[in-house]
């Protein structure tokens, strides 16, 4: 069982004078039982994939598959059933962050 990404991309601004692709040909897959983060820029669309994986968005080209099962063949209810999602975001600087983690890099972080 897993989460796979298979050629998905998404665009934001898709009918509008301004498109933003964000994903583009991202192939993936996530194994059932381990744990994983997502470290990076802002904009470089690891928000994007996690509401692809939740299906708060539909990938604009490729696909999505959970547990062996393209999402859209699962009801919502199904699909949100299947994905245990945790989202953590701390802004520095705040009693959410503590300030030692400034000083740490990235890979220390997100071992922490």
């Amino acid at each position: 069982m897993s989460i796979k990404f298979e050629n998905a991309s998404y665009v934001y601004g898709i009918g509008s004078h301004q498109k933003t692709a964000v994903l583009d040909n991202l192939n993936l897959e996530l194994e059932y039982g381990k744990i994983y983060g997502m470290i990076g820029p802002t904009g470089c669309g690891k928000t994007t994939a996690i509401q692809l994986i939740n299906g708060l968005l539909k990938p604009t080209k490729g696909k999505i598959i959970i547990h062996q099962t393209v999402g859209e063949g699962l009801s919502i209810k199904k699909q949100r059933k299947a994905k245990k999602i945790s989202i953590q975001d701390a802004a520095e600087g705040t009693d959410i962050s503590p300030k030692l983690w400034k000083n740490l890099e990235k890979r220390e972080n997100a071992h922490w």
